[in-house]
């Protein structure tokens, strides 16, 4: 008993301190790019987004929505924006796609570009670089935009691709899982 005190209290001695929202802890390219991966909520709606695009006809729609999106959000913090509800939005929209993916519904592509639109400026306003000089705030945002955007394109067209049936249904529990988690996620942040 007393080895175990003895280790907890080297271990929260030795700990180093949390970072709840900038995981890299860089300040470069690399850690814009692995930014939206590594924060969880962006990674679901990320995801959301991708499973949703999987089954619309009009997918390409909602990529270049969901570009604009990053593009204005980084725009917007460039401008000096202040605080804003993004992280509440990101899950949301975490949960909307994810819930559209989970019931394979096919929306008009206007519907589609709102979602992605949303998406896009959330997870770019939720992404405030940390960075003195503006050419490095620069390099991390466009290593944000780049770790979105790419991945989001990818995992759209090989859910695009699952023929089978068996593809589609996992497809499908995806989505639910993610419609789950952020409904969840979301409920919390609300509660408090």
């Amino acid at each position: 008993m007393i080895r175990a005190v003895a280790c907890a209290i080297v271990l929260a001695i030795l700990a180093a301190p949390a970072q709840a929202h900038d995981p890299v802890g860089g300040n470069g390219f690399w850690s814009g790019l692995l930014h939206p991966w590594l924060v969880t909520p962006h990674a679901l709606a990320l995801v959301g987004l991708a499973l949703l695009s999987s089954r619309q006809p009009a997918r390409r729609v909602l990529f270049a929505a969901f570009a604009v999106g990053l593009l204005c959000g980084f725009l917007a913090i460039a401008r000096g924006i202040g605080e804003t509800p993004a992280p509440l939005v990101i899950l949301a929209v975490a949960a909307l796609s994810g819930v559209l993916a989970a019931a394979a519904w096919k929306l008009p592509a206007a519907a589609n570009a709102a979602i992605a639109l949303a998406g896009g400026a959330a997870i770019a306003l939720d992404s405030p670089p940390q960075a003195v000089r503006i050419s490095a705030a620069l390099v991390i945002q466009l290593g944000t935009g780049l770790g979105a955007l790419a991945p989001l394109l990818l995992i759209g067209e090989v859910a695009a691709r699952a023929r089978r049936e068996w593809m589609r249904l996992a497809v499908r529990v995806l989505g639910a899982w993610i419609a789950a988690s952020a409904i969840l996620v979301l409920a919390l942040r609300l509660a408090r």
